[in-house]
This record gives structure tokens, C-alpha cells and sequence, in this order.
């Protein structure tokens, strides 16, 4: 079994050249997928984080003002 840069040495240059260009831009997307999920993910949760602190203050006060 070849490893992948026995296999590589094989192709011809301009072959060589595109199969890494190919491997390049396949990483590249993956990685920009995942930090836009990360992004978005992290939207969310900053979102649903101030919702339910708004929720919750205006609560506390609607509780407080009953109370007292």
C-alpha cells in the first residue's frame, strides 16, 4: 500500500497540482462551514440568552410591584 505521497509522486505535475488544489479548497470549505455554524450557533445562543434575561427582569419587577 502506497501512502498518499507515494501516490501522489506517481501523477504527472500538473496533475499533482490539481489534486492538491482540489484537497485545498475541500479543507478550506469545510473550515469556513464549521466557523459559520460556530457563528451562527453562537448567535443563537447569545439571543435566546437575552430573551430569557428580559423575560426574567420584567418578571422580577411585574412580581415586585405586585408584592409590594
Amino acid at each position: 500500500m502506497d501512502t498518499v505521497k507515494q501516490q501522489l509522486d506517481k501523477l504527472p505535475t500538473l496533475a499533482r497540482y490539481g489534486v492538491i488544489a482540489v484537497g485545498v479548497v475541500l479543507a478550506a470549505w469545510v473550515l469556513f462551514s464549521l466557523i459559520g455554524f460556530l457563528a451562527t450557533l453562537v448567535f443563537r445562543v447569545a439571543v435566546w440568552v437575552l430573551v430569557v434575561g428580559a423575560a426574567v427582569l420584567i418578571l422580577q419587577r411585574l412580581l415586585g410591584r405586585n408584592r409590594s
